[in-house]
């Protein structure tokens, strides 16, 4: 379960980034 929120966490970062990046 940890992983998986982890990964989550991860990814939402990510996405962040790029629409951050696409700003």
């Amino acid at each position: 379960e940890r992983l998986m929120e982890g990964a989550k966490l991860l990814k939402c970062s990510e996405f962040g980034d790029a629409i951050i990046a696409n700003m």
